[in-house]
Protein backbone atom coordinates (compact mmCIF):
# COMPACT_ATOMS: atom_id res chain seq x y z
CA UNK A 1 0.00 0.00 0.00
CA UNK A 2 0.96 3.59 -0.56
CA UNK A 3 2.29 5.73 2.26
CA UNK A 4 -1.12 7.34 2.85
CA UNK A 5 -3.15 4.12 2.65
CA UNK A 6 -3.35 3.42 6.39
CA UNK A 7 -4.44 6.94 7.31
CA UNK A 8 -6.84 7.19 4.38
CA UNK A 9 -8.48 3.85 5.21
CA UNK A 10 -8.87 4.75 8.88
CA UNK A 11 -10.02 8.31 8.21
CA UNK A 12 -12.74 6.97 5.90
CA UNK A 13 -14.08 4.94 8.84
CA UNK A 14 -14.00 7.99 11.12
CA UNK A 15 -15.85 10.03 8.49
CA UNK A 16 -18.55 7.38 8.02
CA UNK A 17 -18.86 7.03 11.80
CA UNK A 18 -19.75 10.72 11.90
CA UNK A 19 -22.24 10.30 9.04
CA UNK A 20 -23.92 7.46 10.97
CA UNK A 21 -24.02 9.49 14.20
CA UNK A 22 -25.58 12.46 12.39
CA UNK A 23 -28.12 10.30 10.56
CA UNK A 24 -29.04 8.58 13.82
CA UNK A 25 -29.46 11.89 15.64
CA UNK A 26 -31.65 13.20 12.80
CA UNK A 27 -33.81 10.08 12.96
CA UNK A 28 -32.84 8.87 9.49
CA UNK A 29 -31.67 5.52 10.82
CA UNK A 30 -34.54 3.70 12.44
CA UNK A 31 -33.99 0.36 14.09
CA UNK A 32 -35.94 -2.40 12.41
CA UNK A 33 -36.82 -5.44 14.48
CA UNK A 34 -37.84 -8.99 13.78
CA UNK A 35 -38.60 -12.09 15.82
CA UNK A 36 -37.34 -14.29 12.99
CA UNK A 37 -33.61 -14.94 13.46
CA UNK A 38 -33.31 -16.06 9.85
CA UNK A 39 -34.68 -12.78 8.46
CA UNK A 40 -31.82 -10.49 7.52
CA UNK A 41 -32.72 -6.85 8.00
CA UNK A 42 -31.73 -4.24 5.44
CA UNK A 43 -28.59 -2.40 6.48
CA UNK A 44 -29.22 1.34 6.20
CA UNK A 45 -27.16 3.06 3.47
CA UNK A 46 -25.14 5.10 5.99
CA UNK A 47 -24.28 2.00 7.99
CA UNK A 48 -23.56 0.10 4.80
CA UNK A 49 -21.06 2.77 3.74
CA UNK A 50 -19.41 2.49 7.17
CA UNK A 51 -19.37 -1.30 6.87
CA UNK A 52 -17.73 -1.09 3.44
CA UNK A 53 -15.10 1.36 4.73
CA UNK A 54 -14.33 -1.04 7.58
CA UNK A 55 -14.07 -3.98 5.19
CA UNK A 56 -11.63 -1.98 3.02
CA UNK A 57 -9.47 -1.24 6.06
CA UNK A 58 -9.40 -4.92 7.01
CA UNK A 59 -8.55 -5.92 3.45
CA UNK A 60 -5.82 -3.37 2.76
CA UNK A 61 -4.45 -2.86 6.28
CA UNK A 62 -4.72 -6.38 7.74
CA UNK A 63 -2.17 -5.72 10.50
CA UNK A 64 -3.31 -2.19 11.30
CA UNK A 65 -3.35 -0.85 14.85
CA UNK A 66 -7.16 -0.59 14.83
CA UNK A 67 -7.78 -3.99 13.21
CA UNK A 68 -9.50 -5.55 16.26
CA UNK A 69 -11.82 -2.59 16.90
CA UNK A 70 -12.75 -2.40 13.25
CA UNK A 71 -13.32 -6.15 12.89
CA UNK A 72 -15.57 -5.98 15.96
CA UNK A 73 -17.46 -3.02 14.46
CA UNK A 74 -18.08 -5.02 11.27
CA UNK A 75 -19.30 -8.08 13.18
CA UNK A 76 -21.54 -5.92 15.39
CA UNK A 77 -23.16 -4.19 12.41
CA UNK A 78 -23.94 -7.57 10.87
CA UNK A 79 -25.28 -8.79 14.23
CA UNK A 80 -27.43 -5.69 14.76
CA UNK A 81 -29.06 -6.26 11.36
CA UNK A 82 -29.62 -9.97 11.95
CA UNK A 83 -26.99 -11.14 9.47
CA UNK A 84 -26.13 -13.86 11.95
CA UNK A 85 -24.07 -16.07 9.63
CA UNK A 86 -21.75 -13.17 8.83
CA UNK A 87 -21.50 -11.96 12.42
CA UNK A 88 -21.07 -15.28 14.21
CA UNK A 89 -17.97 -16.39 12.33
CA UNK A 90 -16.38 -12.98 12.78
CA UNK A 91 -17.14 -12.90 16.51
CA UNK A 92 -15.67 -16.37 16.94
CA UNK A 93 -12.50 -15.44 15.10
CA UNK A 94 -12.14 -12.28 17.19
CA UNK A 95 -12.64 -14.23 20.41
CA UNK A 96 -10.15 -16.94 19.58
CA UNK A 97 -7.44 -14.66 18.18
CA UNK A 98 -7.65 -11.86 20.76
CA UNK A 99 -7.90 -13.52 24.17
CA UNK A 100 -6.32 -10.71 26.16
CA UNK A 101 -7.02 -7.69 23.95
CA UNK A 102 -9.00 -4.95 25.69
CA UNK A 103 -10.89 -2.03 24.23
CA UNK A 104 -10.11 1.45 25.51
CA UNK A 105 -12.93 1.14 28.07
CA UNK A 106 -11.35 -2.03 29.51
CA UNK A 107 -13.80 -4.54 28.03
CA UNK A 108 -12.20 -7.71 26.71
CA UNK A 109 -12.98 -8.25 23.05
CA UNK A 110 -12.81 -12.01 23.60
CA UNK A 111 -15.58 -11.95 26.20
CA UNK A 112 -17.80 -9.55 24.23
CA UNK A 113 -17.35 -11.37 20.93
CA UNK A 114 -17.64 -14.78 22.60
CA UNK A 115 -20.92 -13.80 24.25
CA UNK A 116 -22.38 -12.32 21.07
CA UNK A 117 -21.54 -15.51 19.16
CA UNK A 118 -23.31 -17.49 21.90
CA UNK A 119 -26.26 -15.12 21.66
CA UNK A 120 -26.46 -15.55 17.89
CA UNK A 121 -26.73 -19.31 18.41
CA UNK A 122 -29.36 -18.73 21.10
CA UNK A 123 -31.45 -16.48 18.83
CA UNK A 124 -31.62 -19.38 16.41
CA UNK A 125 -32.34 -21.84 19.23
CA UNK A 126 -29.19 -23.63 18.09
CA UNK A 127 -28.46 -25.29 21.41
CA UNK A 128 -25.88 -27.63 19.90
CA UNK A 129 -24.04 -24.55 18.60
CA UNK A 130 -24.10 -22.95 22.05
CA UNK A 131 -22.71 -26.11 23.64
CA UNK A 132 -19.98 -26.55 21.03
CA UNK A 133 -18.91 -22.90 21.05
CA UNK A 134 -19.11 -22.60 24.83
CA UNK A 135 -16.97 -25.70 25.24
CA UNK A 136 -14.48 -24.38 22.67
CA UNK A 137 -14.18 -21.15 24.66
CA UNK A 138 -13.61 -23.13 27.87
CA UNK A 139 -11.05 -25.38 26.17
CA UNK A 140 -9.23 -22.30 24.89
CA UNK A 141 -9.02 -20.77 28.37
CA UNK A 142 -12.27 -18.76 28.44
CA UNK A 143 -10.53 -15.57 27.33
CA UNK A 144 -8.32 -15.69 30.44
CA UNK A 145 -11.34 -14.41 32.35
CA UNK A 146 -12.42 -16.26 35.51
CA UNK A 147 -15.96 -14.85 35.54
CA UNK A 148 -16.48 -15.79 31.89
CA UNK A 149 -15.23 -19.31 32.62
CA UNK A 150 -17.66 -19.56 35.54
CA UNK A 151 -20.52 -18.30 33.38
CA UNK A 152 -19.70 -20.82 30.65
CA UNK A 153 -19.48 -23.66 33.18
CA UNK A 154 -23.05 -22.82 34.26
CA UNK A 155 -24.37 -22.18 30.73
CA UNK A 156 -23.20 -25.37 29.06
CA UNK A 157 -25.00 -27.92 31.30
CA UNK A 158 -28.20 -25.85 31.29
CA UNK A 159 -28.02 -25.67 27.51
CA UNK A 160 -27.51 -29.41 27.25
CA UNK A 161 -30.84 -29.83 29.03
CA UNK A 162 -32.50 -27.34 26.69
CA UNK A 163 -31.09 -29.33 23.77
CA UNK A 164 -32.46 -32.56 25.26
CA UNK A 165 -35.90 -30.92 25.71
CA UNK A 166 -35.74 -29.76 22.10
CA UNK A 167 -34.96 -33.31 20.95
CA UNK A 168 -37.83 -34.70 23.02
CA UNK A 169 -40.23 -32.10 21.61
CA UNK A 170 -39.16 -33.22 18.13
CA UNK A 171 -39.80 -36.84 19.20
CA UNK A 172 -36.12 -37.74 18.72
CA UNK A 173 -36.12 -39.88 21.84
CA UNK A 174 -33.07 -42.00 20.98
CA UNK A 175 -30.86 -38.95 20.49
CA UNK A 176 -32.30 -37.39 23.66
CA UNK A 177 -31.49 -40.57 25.59
CA UNK A 178 -27.93 -40.57 24.21
CA UNK A 179 -27.49 -36.97 25.29
CA UNK A 180 -28.86 -37.73 28.77
CA UNK A 181 -26.29 -40.50 29.07
CA UNK A 182 -23.53 -38.21 27.83
CA UNK A 183 -24.56 -35.59 30.36
CA UNK A 184 -24.49 -38.07 33.24
CA UNK A 185 -21.03 -39.30 32.20
CA UNK A 186 -19.59 -35.80 31.91
CA UNK A 187 -21.44 -34.10 34.77
CA UNK A 188 -22.12 -36.97 37.18
CA UNK A 189 -21.90 -34.67 40.22
CA UNK A 190 -23.74 -31.73 38.68
CA UNK A 191 -26.78 -30.37 40.53
CA UNK A 192 -29.04 -30.62 37.47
Amino acid sequence: PGKFMVNAAYNAILAYDEVVKKATTEGKIKTETTNDPEKKLTIHPEKLALLEACERYLKYVPNGDKRVEIAYKVAKIYYDYNHLDESTGRFKELALKNKTYKFENGDKVCVLAGNLALDAHNLRRDFAGIITWGQKLLDEGACDDKQFATDLAVLIPKTIFKRINQLEANKDYCQAADEYMGFVEKYEKHEL
